[in-house]
């Protein structure tokens, strides 16, 4: 549905409020397509409204109960509101599921990273990547279980390959730049940490996440 593609390529680009109109127009023309109310539901989380992010969601997974993507989204954004083990079930009731395609593997590294199972997340995003090698946001997840377990050098390699695959990324950027802090290397992680600048909408958020002078005293 050309309203969905549409929503998907704006949510890449960081232009959540454009998506979510998309996805929104996408649910008026179809009401019972479960992706419809799951794209949304993630452009929710990302404008900061974890009601009605939650609301799509369980609408996608009330619509097809197989949706990873719905179960990993609301996941997150129950771990993220502090409700664990409602966190944890999602993430189990998607681990049900056998993966087929690179995204379902993607949705089970996910799943097992926040279960705390880094090694199986590892072989799971990596025969994700072997499946679909252009895909920036599984290397910065990938990025993202590496660094956990303080694997700074593979963390940085994954990193880079987001940035390279998606220079708007500015996650991933932020993300480079605390790994080379931790490998020694604070010219590149001001490098990295000003690219991120440059590519967010709304710098503030670097702001609050990590200073530069953090990055020179290394109090964080």
């Amino acid at each position: 549905m050309r309203h969905i593609y549409l929503g998907h390529a704006y949510y890449k680009l960081n232009q959540y409020e454009r998506a979510f109109q998309l996805y929104g127009k996408a649910i008026e023309i179809a009401p019972n397509y479960a992706f419809a109310y799951t794209g949304r539901g993630n452009v929710s989380d990302m404008l900061g409204d974890r009601r009605q992010a939650i609301n799509d969601l369980n609408k996608a997974i009330e619509l097809d109960s197989t949706d990873l993507q719905a179960y990993i989204g609301r996941g997150r954004i129950f771990w993220k509101s502090g409700q664990h083990q409602l966190a944890i079930q999602d993430f189990k009731r998607a681990l049900k599921f056998e993966p087929k395609t690179s995204f379902d593997y993607f949705c089970v590294g996910v799943a097992n990273y926040y279960l705390g199972l880094e090694q199986q997340a590892i072989q799971n995003l990596k025969k994700a990547i072997e499946l679909n090698p252009l895909n920036d946001d599984i290397y910065n997840y990938l990025g993202e279980v590496y660094r956990s377990i303080e694997n700074y050098s593979n963390a940085a390699e994954s990193y880079q390959k987001t940035v390279t695959l998606n220079p708007n990324h500015h996650a991933a950027y932020y993300n480079l730049g605390l790994t080379y802090y931790k490998l020694n290397q604070p010219y590149l992680s001001i490098r990295a940490y000003l690219m991120g600048f440059l590519h967010d909408k709304n710098a503030l958020v670097a702001l609050q996440s990590l200073s530069l002078r953090d990055i020179l005293t290394g109090h964080f």
